[in-house]
């Protein structure tokens, strides 16, 4: 082969090379822009940053989730009971510190919050919160466990719907009591196949008995598994006190009522095309409703109601309302907190989970059995 044929040869290769480069470039182009069109269409990428939704989702997964425009109504006929992802309805002023993210009216009610807080203290002196739109409130993942129309109730930690008693999710937890005998002991990787470890300990740190108590968030299958250890072991529910400044509509009925995150109701959740009957003594149920999520102007006079200056003893709602509850149910800010949740807050709902940390790091471990399962848990 002369010298002329080898550089022929070796432009022919070289173009092959360009043309295969080429070949690739584009397929990852079309690729790249297939992925953003869905990312900006139809899903969205979330994660889960607090324990509320434990065991169902927990700390460190991360979600594929379908946005509203895709299934357009969020299968209302059977949204109840479902995981869904929606806008912080009371997020619209929020004061942002390392810790956490507070309301206004969170502060406001709740002075302790800045007692514990130095970084907020120093904030809410200085006024130093962000006001946020609509599309720019802080996403929040719970449970739908009431839509329009309902009428709930919780006695005894148990949900009912218009009177009757719901199903509840497979993990759902509550704060327990844990005590174990002298002669008992469990270690660590007994603990963490039954899903227990250091991120459901409520006292904090990687300690999870001491002298043999402790306190955590568990499910029904954590608390078999901790009483199987012995005939003696102790487990009782952490009781939870009636709290009027933390829980919707923070108002005397709360109060006089003896609510807790327990006990708590009745109360009806609103639906487009509904009226309701407005007084004083239930309008702070219905005041943000109307007034922010509805964009009414909203007056009290002396023992009187005005909406846009006109005197009102009703009101018929816009939109639907839903009523968001988190898993982990003695450790979720929730509805319970700050009330309804608006149709136009809702954003989508979780598809599956594509990975998962280990309370939330890396550092400690990947959850592999979470790896591409689904992410709505009954």
């Amino acid at each position: 082969m002369d010298h002329n044929q080898e550089k022929e040869r070796a432009s022919v290769n070289q173009k092959k090379k360009k043309l295969f480069s080429n070949i690739w470039f584009k397929m990852l182009y079309v690729a790249f822009l297939v992925l953003l069109f869905f990312r900006i269409f139809f899903i969205d990428i979330n994660v889960v940053p607090t324990p509320n939704m434990e065991g169902s989702l927990h700390i460190g997964d991360y979600l594929i989730s379908s946005k509203k425009m895709w299934h357009k109504l969020l299968p209302i006929s059977n949204i109840k009971s479902k995981i869904f992802i929606f806008n912080w309805p009371v997020g619209d002023s929020i004061y942002i510190t390392n810790s956490r993210f507070y309301a206004l009216g969170q502060v406001a009610r709740e002075p302790a919050y800045i007692e514990q807080d130095a970084e907020l203290s120093k904030k809410v002196q200085n006024k130093d919160f962000v006001v946020r739109t609509l599309d720019n409130k802080i996403h929040y993942i719970k449970r739908c466990v009431a839509g329009p129309g309902d009428s709930l109730q919780i006695k005894d930690r148990q949900i009912y719907l218009n009177g009757k008693p719901v199903k509840n999710p497979k993990h759902l937890q509550y704060l327990y009591q844990v005590q174990l005998p002298q002669n008992v002991s469990v270690n660590n990787k007994k603990l963490d196949e039954w899903g227990i470890d250091f991120g459901d300990n409520a006292m904090g740190g990687p300690q999870l008995f001491n002298n043999g108590g402790g306190v955590f968030f568990l499910d029904n299958y954590q608390v078999e598994k901790l009483k199987s250890l012995d005939p003696n072991v102790v487990i009782q529910i952490y009781p939870q006190r009636p709290d009027p400044l933390k829980l919707f509509p923070f108002d005397t009925i709360v109060g006089s009522q003896n609510w807790s995150v327990d006990n708590y109701g009745p109360i009806w959740i609103p639906k487009a095309g509904a009226s309701t009957n407005l007084s004083l003594s239930n309008l702070p149920f219905y005041r943000r409703a109307i007034e922010v999520y509805e964009g009414n102007k909203l007056e009290v006079k002396g023992q009187d109601i005005f909406i846009n200056g006109t005197k009102a003893d009703s009101y018929t709602f816009k939109q639907d309302y839903y009523w968001a509850m988190g898993d982990n149910r003695h450790n979720s800010e929730d509805s319970r907190a700050w009330g309804y949740v608006p149709f136009d807050h809702i954003v989508g709902k979780p598809l599956f989970i594509w990975f998962s940390t280990k309370e939330g790091s890396i550092g400690n471990g990947i959850n592999w059995d979470r790896i591409f399962t689904s992410a709505d848990k009954e």
